[in-house]
């Protein structure tokens, strides 16, 4: 039995281990960026939650970083943008990649926490 415990304790901890090392982090000479993920026009424009989809094809990715009250355009030529077309419009999203000026050069992204359960007491 003990055994047992032992190599099942062995094995959460690799498991969480393993979990912890698959978030990409910021390398050498790296930003990484928390906030809110749309086009640069939505957010130029305050359309954040209502962003419209045409913007996709016209405008370039952008996240506005809440405690800079700046938005960084983001250059995703090197990044498989269908990775993240699920956390457009969402906050929370962290971008890692080289900062040129105002242009992030994504090398990754971290996709937005779940958002949480509500309760609607409505119909009680």
């Amino acid at each position: 039995m003990k055994k047992f415990l032992l190599s099942l304790a062995a094995l959460c901890t690799i498991t969480v281990l393993s979990f912890a090392a698959d978030k990409p982090k910021a390398g050498p000479g790296e930003v990484e960026v928390k906030g809110f993920l749309a086009t640069e026009w939505c957010l130029k424009n305050d359309y954040f939650k209502d962003c419209r989809l045409e913007t996709m094809a016209s405008s370039p990715l952008a996240i506005y970083v809440h405690a800079d009250n700046k938005i960084y355009v983001l250059d995703t030529s090197n990044y498989k943008t269908y990775k993240v077309d699920e956390d457009v419009g969402k906050n929370g999203v962290t971008a890692i990649g080289k900062l040129d000026g105002n242009t992030i050069h994504v090398r990754d992204f971290i996709a937005a926490p779940a958002e949480g359960k509500s309760f609607f007491k409505g119909c009680l």
